[in-house]
């Protein structure tokens, strides 16, 4: 120490492998070149000075020669020096490796954190959408037997009936960020992936779309619903961040890494790199590193879960998704999926048209649902159709009637999730149990659960989606019926 100010009189060469700088340059007085490269906003929080004898331990940021931040562990301890007092000596790490890890973890205990209540409420949330869209839906049937006289009414149900929709779209984001919306994996064409859902995500916007696509690009695994809601999300950030319209461009590529590169952790292997790069304002290297914590939005008005639902499905795809921005210059997100080795399987869609009229059927149904409301709006729908409906509150009390009726019941709905009592998994097998040839549908409001969606495998013979409209109901009681 001179004037009590540092002096370094030796740095290893080390110093080059980490920074880039020969050791020489930071010889003599360290204030001068040391504290240009430390953060900003770590440089107060540096202790360098201590008592004799104290060992003394800092975490901070420096700029390599490149101009990127290394996070540096250093420990140093203070001793006596006859000729100038005081000395320290002591070495340090390259800890961002660390760092970058324990950040990615905190994102992820963020939103698990947000799982914890999101399956919850949007739960609960689309049961209320159920007695809703139910009830509307109802009543724009019967509006519709007057004639066209309530043509202004049945507008305005028409209307309300589009809000259910996208009031359903906010609980798909919260399910996705909640454990119980797991990805279902099917080998999927990314090429024809991100085009159909950038063409859909662009429409109405002042924004073209420029395609990088690489061709014989690899398959990958994934579910299509949930990286359709990634690119859905990422499209929607590009189009806020250019108002007055720009130029979106979308790159698709295979890449292979060959061991653990420190920005990226993923494992070796072949994937598929998409990236959408922006023409917008930018973001800030503070706000950049709250760009995924759930409810954080640099927009006024955004809710701030969009980037956060992307970044949990990709981290539940076993990818990951990094971000780079410069103010002024735009935004790049990329995307980063392994590539699979299985074989795509196409699928025919045949989807039966919306019929509103009674079914003219005398049929039993059985409707097991814990929550009052959802039982009567069940009740409704079914009756205008022509069914003979029976209600129950959960598993146990439905195995009961269905006992006691001796299996007259042509068709049962079950609730998968009743708090408390029952659910639908359970009730499922003993009325199987009793009955091999039970025909049940499985209600949920969990679109994506793997029972809802793999249905057949836990013996129903169909599934339908809280919330849900009289035609979506006639659609599925059609398939099974017919």
């Amino acid at each position: 120490m001179v004037d009590n100010r540092p002096i370094a009189t030796y740095v290893s060469q080390n110093i080059k492998n980490i920074l880039g700088y020969d050791p020489d340059k930071f010889l003599g007085k360290m204030d001068y070149f040391w504290k240009k490269l430390i953060h900003p906003e770590d440089i107060d929080n540096i202790k360098i000075v201590g008592q004799i004898g104290e060992e003394i331990i800092n975490e901070y940021r420096v700029k390599d020669r490149r101009g990127e931040y290394h996070w540096i562990y250093s420990q140093h301890k203070i001793m006596e020096n006859d000729e100038c007092g005081l000395e320290a000596i002591g070495s340090f790490w390259d800890i961002t490796e660390r760092k970058q890890a324990e950040e990615q973890q905190r994102m992820i205990d963020k939103i698990d954190t947000t799982a914890l209540m999101a399956g919850g409420i949007a739960h609960d949330f689309n049961n209320i959408l159920t007695i809703c869209k139910g009830n509307v839906s109802l009543a724009k049937f019967y509006l519709k037997s007057l004639g066209d006289k309530p043509l202004k009414t049945i507008k305005l149900l028409e209307d309300a009936e589009q809000s259910f929709d996208q009031a359903g779209y906010l609980t798909h984001q919260l399910l996705t960020l909640s454990k119980g919306d797991s990805p279902v994996l099917k080998a999927t064409s990314l090429k024809n992936l991100l085009t159909e859902s950038v063409y859909f995500a662009l429409r109405g916007s002042k924004v073209d779309c420029q395609w990088e696509i690489e061709e014989n690009l690899y398959p990958v695994e994934v579910d299509e619903g949930q990286i359709n809601q990634v690119i859905n999300n990422l499209v929607i950030n590009a189009i806020q961040s250019m108002p007055e319209g720009g130029t979106l461009t979308v790159r698709a590529q295979n890449i292979t890494f060959h061991g653990q590169n420190p920005k990226i952790p993923l494992e070796k292997g072949a994937y598929v790199k998409v990236s959408f790069a922006d023409q917008g304002c930018g973001i800030s290297d503070e706000v950049i590193e709250k760009i995924f914590d759930p409810y954080f939005s640099t927009k006024k008005h955004g809710r701030g879960l969009g980037l956060a639902t992307s970044f949990s499905i990709i981290n539940k795809h076993g990818g990951y998704i990094t971000v780079d921005s410069k103010e002024g210059v735009g935004t790049t997100f990329h995307i980063y999926l392994r590539a699979s080795t299985k074989k795509m399987v196409k699928e025919e869609s045949n989807i039966p048209k919306e019929i509103y009229n009674s079914m003219q059927t005398n049929k039993k149904v059985l409707i097991m649902d814990d929550k009052d409301k959802v039982r009567r709006v069940f009740y409704e729908l079914l009756t205008s159709m022509g069914f003979d409906v029976t209600c129950t509150r959960n598993g146990e009390e439905a195995v009961n009637i269905y006992k006691q009726a001796n299996k007259s019941f042509d068709i049962v709905f079950l609730d998968l999730t009743v708090p408390g009592g029952m659910g639908g998994k359970e009730t499922i097998k003993k009325l199987k149990a009793m009955d091999p040839s039970v025909t049940a549908i499985a209600a949920s409001g969990y679109s994506e659960d793997p029972i809802h969606l793999n249905y057949s495998d836990y013996g129903f013979a169909a599934a339908i989606t809280k919330p849900f409209s009289m035609a979506e109901l006639h659609k599925v009681l059609h398939s099974v019926i017919c």
